[in-house]
């Protein structure tokens, strides 16, 4: 499906695919979206399919945007919308953030949610996929990266974690 000029291969069993199929608008989100209109570094931490990173790149073409998104599925199908997008301007990295290197289990709380998927940092009786976990701040550096002008992060809970890990980006910003 074509939403917003963006293309999207969607799996309607999805709760995140569906709400893309059927355009439900969050005014909050397209507030935020407009402030990558001045963006040069935009990221999107905890990307799923896509879909704000694609956003942000219809909005700003100009702008660099880095997407992580650490659960492999999850990733491959945010990889497949952004190719189909033919957008150069979106890397797409297959990690997650926190405040130390490391490999954690990513929890598949819903079997039609990838939203849902989430870091616990205790053993829980659920599927799970191991992911790679490293810092921004050490993102960045590894990048060339000096200075970001726009930051999403919505990764289920882990949030503290991920800026934990980012206290040299977020001084810069």
């Amino acid at each position: 499906v074509v939403r917003n000029d963006i293309n999207f291969e969607l799996d309607l069993s999805e709760t995140v695919d569906h709400f893309i199929f059927f355009n439900y608008q969050d005014l909050t989100l397209n507030s935020f979206f407009s402030l990558a209109d001045k963006a040069n570094v935009i990221l999107d931490i905890g990307a799923n399919i896509g879909w704000t990173a694609l956003s942000f790149a219809k909005r700003n073409p100009e702008a660099k945007i880095i997407a992580f998104e650490p659960h492999p599925i999850t990733f491959e199908k945010a990889a497949r919308n952004i190719r189909i997008n033919d957008i150069n301007n979106i890397e797409l990295p297959n990690i997650g953030l926190g405040e130390s290197t490391s490999i954690l289990k990513m929890y598949e709380v819903s079997d039609h949610n990838s939203g849902m998927n989430r870091i616990v940092l205790t053993d829980e009786d659920l599927p799970y996929r191991e992911v790679q976990i490293k810092r921004l701040d050490d993102v960045m550096n590894s990048l060339g990266i000096k200075k970001v002008d726009l930051i999403k992060i919505d990764v289920g809970g882990f949030e503290a974690f991920v800026l934990k890990g980012a206290s040299d980006v977020l001084a810069q910003c």
